[in-house]
């Protein structure tokens, strides 16, 4: 007994750090929790390999296999590290007015992009060395808001007032843009491509669920909560598939 006691309390030790990261909601509450992975088309994946296989950079700081055939350009998304992917749970926020910092700076806008809930508000800080108009225009509606004129390092706030698809511009350059997406109520997490989400303390109910990357577009579902229960909901946003 003496032998076997130790034993049965390492055994109990080890399988509970191998339960999974879930936590548990409030009693009389639910959760979702899931995985979400971005790919690109399949003939890209064809030309991708493991993260366990040996890479090279070429001359051009491309990175390649062993055998020497490309597997990212610079100019190419590597889908498996996208940081930028949301995931939303739209009726799940009770918040009003969170703020979003946003640096507007001379290799564009940080974040590239922002999922969050209708009333929300982006906090810009222009960090390049001129002056910015920065406006707001929606890309699935007439809607539009601009800034006064922001100086090097001054900042300003801009309203997300109605749900859309927005793009976040500045008058001087074309080529700064963010996209920007919002919905009612809309609680948000930002998930790498491949790692898990997690909203728990969610009341019982019907609630719909948006994973978006902007490049890609959307992926919607309804779920249903309920009462003490953690519902799993893996997506996959993929070029191949309906995305919108």
């Amino acid at each position: 007994m003496r032998i076997l006691y130790p034993i049965i309390l390492l055994t109990a030790f080890f399988l509970a750090g191998c339960q999974t990261s879930q936590t548990q909601s409030k009693p009389g509450f639910g959760g979702i929790h899931g995985t979400v992975t971005a790919r690109s088309h399949k003939d890209v994946i064809a030309k991708a390999i493991d993260d366990t296989s040996e890479t090279r950079t070429d001359a051009y700081g491309n990175e390649a296999t062993r055998g020497g055939e490309l597997v990212y350009a610079k100019s190419m998304i590597n889908y498996r590290k996208l940081d930028e992917i949301f995931v939303g749970v739209i009726g799940a926020n009770p918040k009003h007015g969170t703020v979003h910092n946003v640096e507007a700076g001379h290799n564009g806008f940080r974040p590239h992009s922002l999922a969050l809930a209708t009333g929300d508000v982006l906090h810009i800080t222009n960090t390049t060395s001129h002056s910015l108009t920065i406006f707001l225009a929606g890309t699935t509606s007439d809607s539009f808001d601009e800034l006064p004129v922001l100086a090097s390092g001054a900042s300003g706030d801009l309203t997300v007032a109605s749900a859309g698809n927005f793009e976040l511009g500045a008058d001087e350059d074309d080529h700064m843009a963010a996209m920007i997406l919002a919905r009612p109520k809309m609680a948000v997490k930002r998930v790498p491509s491949g790692k898990e989400y997690e909203f728990k303390d969610l009341e019982p109910g019907d609630y719909h669920m948006i994973f978006w990357y902007w490049r890609l577009g959307a992926m919607e579902r309804s779920v249903t909560v309920k009462a003490d229960e953690t519902v799993q909901e893996d997506e996959t946003l993929a070029v191949d598939r309906l995305v919108r």
